[in-house]
Formats: structure tokens, sequence, C-alpha cells
């Protein structure tokens, strides 16, 4: 029986709290580059089915940071100036300043705490370009934006939404496209897109479409196109990725999976897609993984 669209969005938030939690693990597993390590410990607890997440699974900054985010855009919505981007970029910005006092315990991101004092002072949109802001922080934190504007008419907000929310704390295109990434696959699944479609229609509609708008705003547009490695290691990425799994055309509906692909080999390749050996720590790869294990469980 389909959920109501309420109880899918309610379903949304504590799903993925409860998955953070678990993957957070008070930082033992977040920070554990070995799955099979994880996997182990997690059987010596009864499994993942058994795991209790109300007692030693504290959420980490990522679902703070999320929760921040349908604040802003909650509060944003109900206000008169709700057809203005700025308007809700500056609450966004408030919402990280408030949330980072409940960053105990959490594991907060590094690239995050370079860019607060900026976004204490109400300066969301003057982050510097990093070499080192291409980390995961962005798509671990847009995807309420995917249910803030989930329909197509919506689009053109959903990825300015996104990119700024990104790139208020990840100003390089690896981060902050992780997070349009997260915002536009959840509007797809409030859509009903069907999940095999998810990559392919992102690449021919919403990544150039993102490209448009971030062209037009013009914040360091021209850095990010004088290396390659910038703008173009994100889609290559993508591309490789569904080429992979042979659902990069249309028509392709049945993703293929190697034979054998438990967990070490999911390691392996996990680091083999990584920018410096890392599985899922920055923004290209931890979306693509997420993706990987939706369309490795039929959904």
């Amino acid at each position: 029986m389909e959920l109501p669209s309420a109880e899918r969005y309610e379903a949304s938030f504590v799903l993925s709290a409860a998955g953070d939690a678990i993957g957070y693990k008070g930082g033992s597993w977040e920070f554990n580059r070995s799955g099979s390590k994880i996997h182990k410990e997690a059987q010596e607890l009864g499994g993942v089915e058994k795991i209790s997440v109300s007692s030693g699974f504290p959420v980490s900054d990522d679902t703070v940071m999320h929760l921040a985010t349908a604040r802003a855009a909650i509060d944003w919505a109900s206000t008169k100036d709700a057809t203005n981007l700025r308007n809700l970029c500056e609450k966004l910005c408030k919402e990280y300043v408030i949330c980072w006092d409940d960053m105990d315990g959490r594991g907060p991101g590094i690239q995050c705490g370079v860019a607060m004092p900026k976004l204490k002072k109400g300066q969301w949109d003057s982050l510097p370009y990093s070499n080192g802001g291409g980390g995961c922080g962005a798509s671990m934190r847009t995807m309420c934006l995917g249910l803030v504007f989930p329909a197509p008419a919506q689009r053109q907000w959903l990825l300015a939404s996104s990119v700024e929310a990104g790139r208020m704390t990840h100003n390089h295109p690896t981060g902050f496209l992780g997070g349009v990434v997260s915002a536009v696959f959840t509007a797809y699944a409030a859509q009903k897109v069907p999940l095999v479609e998810w990559g392919r229609k992102f690449l021919a509609e919403d990544l150039p479409a993102t490209l448009q708008y971030l062209e037009s705003n013009g914040r360091d547009w021209k850095t990010y196109n004088d290396d390659k490695s910038r703008l173009g290691y994100f889609r290559e990425s993508w591309e490789k990725y569904l080429a992979l799994r042979q659902i990069s055309k249309d028509g392709q509906n049945t993703p293929v999976f190697p034979e054998n692909f438990g967990v070490p080999q999911r390691d392996e390749y996990y680091k083999s897609i990584s920018w410096s050996g890392w599985g899922g720590s920055s923004g290209h790869d931890s979306v693509i993984i997420a993706y990987d294990a939706l369309l490795g469980c039929g959904g």
C-alpha cells in the first residue's frame, strides 16, 4: 500500500537520521575505512536489524545540518519572501550558525568549521574557492530541498538552492554538486521517476541546467573552469559509473553488478572511485555509493 505524501516525507527524515546514526556510531564506524571490520562489529551486535539507535548511536553533524536546512526552508516558505532566493540563503546561513552549537560528539566537518566565521557574519556567498572543499558535507544535508521543490516546474529553484546551500561551506564543484545530486534525486523519488533512470536523467537534464545557473550567477565561474578536474571530474565520475553498471543509455534498465560483490569487493570499488582513497568522503562518490546501494537492493 502506498503511503500518503506526508507520511513519506516524515519517513524520509526519520530513516535518514536512523541511517546516519548507525553509520556514524559515535564516530567509530564513520571514520573506519574497513567495511569488513564494520560489518563484523555489526554482526556482533546481532546484525543491523537488531540495532537500536536510541542507545549509543547519536546522530552526526550531517543530520543536525540536514534538519537546519529543513527549518530554514520551512521558515522561508511561510513568508511573503518565498520568491526570493537570497532570503532563503540568508535563512539557511542563520540556521547553519545556530546548529553549530550542537556539534559536541557529532564529528563536525573541517570545511564547515572553516566556513563558520563567515556564516556568523551573514556572509553566505563569500567563501572563497577551496581545493579542499570537495568533501561530502553538502551531499549530506540537502536532501530535504528535493521535498521542498519536488515538481519539474520548481527545478530551477531546486538547483539554485542546493548549489548555494552547498557552497556556503564547500566551494568546490566536487563538493557542492554532490549536494545538488542529493536534492535532485530526492525530488526524483518524490516524482516517482524510476530509480534506474536517475543517473542518466541528472546528466542529461539537471547537470547542464546547474551549470547554466552557475555561469549566469558568475560567482567563481572562471575558477571552476580553469582546471578540468574541477567541473569535469564530477561529470566524468558519473559517466564512468553509469557505463560500468550498463545503465547510461535509454532502454538500459537492468543494472549489472559483479557476480561476487561482497563487502571486501565493495570496499575496493569504493576506494577506486574515491578522490584520495577514502570511499564516500567526497561529494561525487558519496552520492554514487548511495545510488549504487539503492540499485543493488532493488530500491
